[in-house]
């Protein structure tokens, strides 16, 4: 999990009380193993409104996970998800409440033939929605349909 800090009082859809904020940028993850079977990999922008994250990369990595495999969440500003092979119960990649300026490009899914999506991106009500990340060839190996 990766994210900022705020002292203050948290507010319902995002807002933040006086205090002061703690931001994180510059973030690389690459060339990782992750197994977790009964839960998630990465969250990038935590889900109670904690300060601003910027400039995370989450590329070329390889996950197996129960729940969401990579999510780039609340006050998340300039990433990159490239290239992760991921197997996941759960959502692949899921861009969850705010969260702006993405890419999120050639990355697979695997062994799920549910036909699940590579990539989701929604926001529960009352909350900002996510900017649409740029999407390219994002690929479930075993949920895609043939070529058109």
């Amino acid at each position: 999990m990766a994210y900022g800090e705020h002292t203050g009082k948290f507010l319902p859809g995002g807002e933040v009380g006086p205090g002061e904020s703690f931001d994180a940028e510059e973030i690389t993850i690459q060339r990782t193993r992750t197994i977790n079977p009964k839960g998630a990999a990465y969250l990038f922008g935590h889900p109670s409104f904690r300060g601003h994250l910027r400039n995370v990369r989450c590329n070329f990595n390889y996950m197996e996970t129960g729940k969401t495999a990579i999510e780039p969440n609340f006050n998340l500003d300039g990433y990159e998800v490239i290239g992760n092979v991921i197997k996941s119960d759960g959502q692949a990649i899921h861009c969850w409440r705010h969260s702006a300026h993405g890419i999120i490009a050639e990355n697979l899914r695997i062994h799920d033939n549910s036909g699940k999506p590579v990539v989701v991106i929604n926001a529960p009500a009352g909350w900002q929605a996510p900017e649409p990340p740029v999407l390219r060839n994002n690929r479930n190996h075993l949920g895609d349909g043939p070529a058109k």
